[in-house]
């Protein structure tokens, strides 16, 4: 490869590993990318007003499918109409317009933004005066200025969505909602509401929801290690034999594939994974114009390593068991739990590995095992689920979870651990005050 074919390889690739391109081949996401990129397609090719709402959990991939639908909207040229030259060129298919909950807090900082990606240059300050509705059809009524018969569609992407629906009176949503189902010719427009929330349509007026078209499409986790690396291989893909060939070697090589598996365990999140190959890309050159497995273990090594774990290689051993208990309820698929089900778990291998043997382990008391457990919240190392950091007089930094004041005994509140699996596995194996049925208990 030459000079400039590196430099574009390399622009490449750090653009998906950061989100901002997708790859050509989304893996596990076919099915949704079909239905809203159908979707969209009819309200580009057809002229239909449309609307939806995709959810599913943060890193699934949402994003995404969205930019990748919306790629493949550029494929589309519409019909020359009738007497149409040949050689005329043809204006822009339609307008993406995108809003966030994060962002666009109020409905006058969303119309303002709205105008501002539409090109609409007239003062809103006096039609911002009246209601949203009147606001929204005068800048509509702007972009009809065009001579042209045909309308251009308009695609709103509104990520947070939940966030936007707690507006007062929603009456963003419920304009935009309201003007896709009328199918007007004149300014169709497909609304796709993006969310992570499972019970966004709670949220939504019953006037909002007679508007919407209540189509919904879910997305998921990736639901095997194998389809979760084939991502972070499509991902690093560039077509070129030789480079391809490079990047099946460093996917292959045992630390590198052990991050990989605890990035799937942990999160699913393949951005976890990713992250760690975007300083081996970036030093590629034309001396360098292959991925270093030197430099990515180096990433890896950084990414397991933290100040955290130098801590709790001095924790005692029962704290260390609790941890282990955590890990065997993870592989049940329980990702939250509180002390009576981690203190179970705990009795559980003891009662099955060491009361009925010669052992000499000590078996815990449930109040001494307590203060084990309260020594890992105090350390972060177990936080509580849909608590602050933040107590009652404002002071940070000490989890809440031990706070006297709670709607449950601490032994049932719900909890979840801040490692990944593998950590757990790494800081048994690195003491040697540990007895073997233990290690085998963690590898479990």
């Amino acid at each position: 490869m030459g000079v400039s074919d590196i430099g574009l390889v390399r622009q490449t690739l750090l653009n998906r590993l950061y989100g901002r391109t997708q790859p050509s081949t989304l893996v596990g996401l076919s099915t949704q990318l079909s239905s809203i990129h159908s979707l969209l397609h009819r309200t580009v090719a057809n002229l239909e007003g449309n609307s939806v709402l995709l959810i599913g959990p943060r890193g699934s991939g949402k994003s995404t499918l969205i930019q990748k639908a919306l790629s493949l909207l550029h494929h589309h040229k519409p019909q020359q109409e009738h007497g149409q030259e040949q050689g005329q060129e043809q204006k822009k298919t339609h307008h993406v317009v995108r809003l966030s909950g994060f962002i666009h807090t109020t409905d006058k900082i969303a119309l303002r933004d709205i105008a501002r990606q539409l090109l609409i240059t007239q003062d809103l300050e006096n039609i911002l005066i009246g209601s949203f509705s009147d606001a929204f059809t005068y800048i509509l009524q702007q972009m009809r200025t065009d001579s042209s018969d045909r309308p251009t569609p308009l695609v709103f992407i509104l990520e947070e969505f939940d966030l936007l629906a707690q507006h007062p009176k929603q009456s963003l949503l419920y304009t935009l909602f309201d003007i896709a189902q009328q199918s007007q010719r004149q300014t169709p427009i497909a609304v796709v509401g993006v969310t992570a929330r499972v019970d966004v349509m709670d949220l939504l007026e019953k006037r909002v929801k007679s508007r919407f078209s209540h189509r919904q499409v879910y997305v998921q986790y990736t639901r095997s290690l194998e389809e979760f690396a084939q991502i972070v291989r499509e991902a690093l893909s560039t077509g070129d034999p030789g480079f391809d060939h490079r990047v099946d070697e460093v996917l292959a090589d045992a630390p590198v594939r052990a991050y990989i598996l605890e990035a799937y365990e942990f999160s699913k999140d393949p951005r976890r994974a990713l992250r760690v190959f975007a300083s081996a890309v970036a030093r590629l050159s034309q001396l360098r114009p292959a991925l270093s497995l030197d430099e990515i273990r180096e990433s890896v090594g950084r990414e397991r390593a933290s100040a955290k774990m130098q801590v709790l290689r001095g924790i005692s051993l029962l704290e260390l068991y609790l941890l282990v208990a955590m890990r065997g309820l993870l592989g049940t698929g329980s990702g939250k739990f509180n002390f009576e089900m981690v203190y179970a778990e705990y009795k559980l291998f003891m009662s099955r590995y060491v009361m009925g043997s010669s052992g000499s382990m000590k078996v815990y008391k449930k109040p001494v095992a307590m203060k084990a457990f309260e020594t890992l919240v105090e350390l972060e190392i177990v936080r509580g689920v849909g608590e602050g950091n933040a107590t009652a007089g404002g002071a940070s930094g000490r989890n809440d979870l031990l706070a006297a004041s709670g709607r449950a005994p601490k032994e049932y509140r719900m909890v979840q651990m801040m490692l990944e699996p593998g950590q757990v596995v790494e800081l048994v194996e690195a003491r040697e005050d540990v007895p073997a049925v233990v290690r085998r208990w963690a590898q479990q």
